[in-house]
């Protein structure tokens, strides 16, 4: 993690977010009408489970680091050495292992957008009929895929902050 975010990378991480938010939300509504195209349910789902994948794919991203790095203070306070400040315990490399920390939680944006869009899917499948069930779910499991694997690569790349970090 970089200590200070330039105006240049602040810019580039804000396009990064609205667009991958923006274009799932495009995307998941595309097929939607493509699957389904005179239903409002299905178009409905189609365009919030992006968004809704997005948000909670940032928290459980984020939550998961925060219960992990407590996890490690904890045990990091229990192992230390006899007479050793507490606060030495604690400072010990912890703006790396935030970093780090980040980038090995980032898989679960995988997770979250394959949970939040499988069930779009079905949802697009059955307002459009049994025989499309299956392709729905092909087809929105693949975007979840898609778009779980752009923001993991964003979380990798270091261009999706922490929220307190704006």
């Amino acid at each position: 993690m970089q200590e200070h975010w330039s105006i240049k990378r602040t810019l580039l991480s804000v396009v990064c977010m609205f667009t991958v938010f923006l274009s799932g939300a495009a995307a998941g509504r595309a097929l939607a009408i493509f699957n389904a195209p005179n239903s409002f349910l299905a178009t409905a789902a189609g365009f919030v489970a992006p968004p809704l994948s997005f948000i909670l794919g940032m928290i459980a991203w984020q939550g998961l680091t925060m219960i992990s790095l407590l996890i490690r203070l904890i045990f990091r306070l229990l192992k230390r050495a006899k007479g050793q400040p507490v606060l030495d315990a604690i400072r010990k490399d912890s703006a790396q292992d935030l970093g780090l920390e980040l980038r090995k939680k980032a898989w679960v944006m995988i997770a979250v957008h394959l949970a939040i869009y499988c069930p779009a899917g079905a949802i697009v499948g059955l307002a459009a009929g049994l025989n499309v069930l299956p392709s729905a779910l092909i087809q929105f499991g693949l975007l979840g895929l898609f778009y779980g694997s752009v923001m993991y690569g964003l979380v990798k790349a270091d261009l999706l902050p922490l929220a307190d970090e704006f």
